[in-house]
């Protein structure tokens, strides 16, 4: 039995597509908290907004609300991802990808929408989580340009 609702159901999204929809965010976020080191305390905190941004707001899409419930129903941010940046980089990519794809043939441009909107949010408050470098984390910029760049690269694939 489908429990979709019904307007989630009409996309024939399958259990793959659903996983690679459901991963996808989860993967951005990590890639942009490895893309520059911000200490111990910094990536706690990159991790617990990375959660946060999984919380249902008033102003999300049916789709992303269907996707934070099934990412917190699923426990798929307490899997254990690796920490290498350029490997989940690689991946992240690969599987934006395949999101595009996905959307493209699947959806219509308001649920692309709302995907890439959600995705961009996700990188930015990651990225934002942390003050980058100098003495207690005084840097003004909690943003680096290695995460910027990392960001850019990644939301473009969406493009």
């Amino acid at each position: 039995m489908d429990l979709k609702p019904q307007h989630l159901v009409e996309y024939n999204f399958d259990d793959q597509d659903w996983n690679v929809l459901l991963t996808t965010p989860i993967l951005a976020g990590l890639t942009v908290a490895h893309a520059h080191a911000s200490g111990w305390t910094g990536v706690q905190e990159e991790y617990r907004v990375l959660a946060n941004c999984f919380e249902e707001t008033a102003d999300d899409h049916a789709v992303i609300v269907y996707l934070k419930s099934e990412v917190l129903k699923r426990g798929l941010l307490d899997e254990k991802r690796g920490t290498n940046g350029t490997e989940l980089k690689s991946l992240a990519q690969g599987q934006i990808l395949m999101v595009r794809g996905l959307l493209e043939r699947k959806s219509n441009s308001e649920i692309y929408r709302a995907y890439t909107d959600f995705l961009g949010k996700v990188l930015s408050r990651v990225a934002g989580a942390a003050r980058e470098g100098g003495l207690f984390n005084a840097e003004p910029n909690k943003i680096s340009d290695l995460e910027m760049q990392v960001m850019a690269d990644l939301l473009k694939m969406l493009d």
